[in-house]
């Protein structure tokens, strides 16, 4: 009767902190598409009805295109709304602040140790506020129809392993459909999905196969997403591809459209929580989770630091078409987070013990107003 109890307990609670955090997220809600939306409408409008714009550039190879598993969901959403892609486009989007909610949430229950509503409030600001220091991409995507459905799942992904409780399959599961949402997240929230899976590995010195059990799953849907594009692709001028799609895009793909000041803040960021990893444990903790934290950490830590020399190398020095569609910098964000993360996990553990200053400075540097230069929404 006590568990019973207990279990119930938890699961209002749970419930309480996902209101929380939805209540936090569409504090940023406002009705616009953001002009992604419009690029790709053309698309998801014919596959829901294939004789419109059949004759049109954008259309051409959409039955192999990487968008194809997101377009027919779009069709669907577009039956249910009568036929009306804005109808239909607004209603994924409140869908997909809902998703960040959870994913907020999720991340608070995991690894918050104290005071698991105030860690949900810091943790959905972080997400939505645009305040975070990622390179190329903001974390808030949620006002682009596929991408902020995608990257909340990945978020989930990480949330299910990073914590006290760990939910491989559940991950697996969620990056998957991340994958078939859009790409570039699920396969960039695999790569820091993986990322830590090898500091467990590391850190236990062994293999404990029943994590992979969904793996496969993961795999196939990107195989389905990519392969089918990558066959049927055709060859095209590399150097003419290079010039346009960084001009076009340059804002997301260039170092020095980021600037040198941006980059030192976010490895500033990511080696203070490494930081506040190395000192808890040298400190206070020594057991297995502390030290797959630091592990993990600091695997991301290089990760980050290779895939941005990569990026440097392969887009100024010797630009490569490749490497330019593969949108190295969506990567950033998830590192970064995982980073704001130890901010958020020790400053509420030092609040909770009375030590405010160091509690309060860690939590202040989660949510603080840094100005990630996101474009502004077109108003529907």
């Amino acid at each position: 009767m006590k568990n019973r109890l207990e279990t119930g307990k938890s699961v209002w609670y749970a419930v309480l902190l996902f209101l929380v955090c939805l209540s936090v997220t569409f504090l940023y809600w406002k009705p616009y598409l953001n002009e992604d939306n419009y690029n790709y409408a053309v698309e998801e409008i014919h596959a829901y009805d294939s004789s419109l714009f059949a004759d049109s550039i954008n259309t051409q190879g959409a039955e192999y295109s990487p968008r194809l598993y997101a377009n027919a969901f779009m069709s669907l959403l577009m039956r249910f709304s009568g036929g009306s892609w804005p109808d239909a486009a607004l209603l994924l989007i409140r869908v997909n602040f809902i998703l960040y909610a959870a994913a907020a949430a999720l991340f608070a229950y995991q690894n918050a140790e104290h005071n698991k509503i105030t860690a949900g409030c810091v943790i959905a600001a972080a997400c939505m506020s645009g305040s975070l220091v990622s390179l190329g991409f903001s974390l808030n995507g949620a006002v682009d129809v596929f991408l902020g459905t995608a990257i909340p799942l990945s978020l989930t992904a990480l949330g299910c392993v990073t914590g006290g409780r760990q939910h491989w399959d559940a991950a697996w599961i969620f990056l998957a459909v991340s994958e078939f949402m859009h790409v570039h997240e699920g396969i960039w929230g695999g790569a820091v999905l993986g990322t830590v899976w090898l500091a467990f590995v590391i850190t236990d010195r062994r293999v404990n196969w029943k994590t992979l059990r969904m793996l496969p799953v993961y795999i196939a849907s990107v195989l389905l997403t990519v392969l089918p594009n990558l066959m049927h692709s055709q060859k095209i001028d590399e150097g003419l591809f290079n010039q346009i799609y960084l001009s076009r895009t340059s804002h997301h793909l260039l170092l020095s459209s980021w600037g040198s000041v941006k980059i030192i803040m976010s490895a500033v960021m990511l080696l203070g929580g490494l930081y506040v990893l190395v000192r808890e444990y040298v400190r206070s903790e020594k057991g297995r989770e502390i030290k797959i934290r630091v592990t993990g950490f600091a695997l991301l830590v290089i990760l980050w630091a290779g895939l941005l020399a990569a990026e440097y190398l392969f887009t100024a020095v010797f630009p490569s078409a490749t490497v330019i569609t593969m949108y190295i910098p969506k990567v950033f964000k998830y590192i970064t987070f995982l980073g704001t993360m130890v901010y958020v996990r020790y400053g509420i553990r030092y609040i909770a013990h009375r030590k405010y200053i160091q509690g309060l400075s860690l939590v202040l540097i989660s949510v603080n107003l840094y100005d990630n230069g996101e474009k502004q929404s077109n108003p529907l």
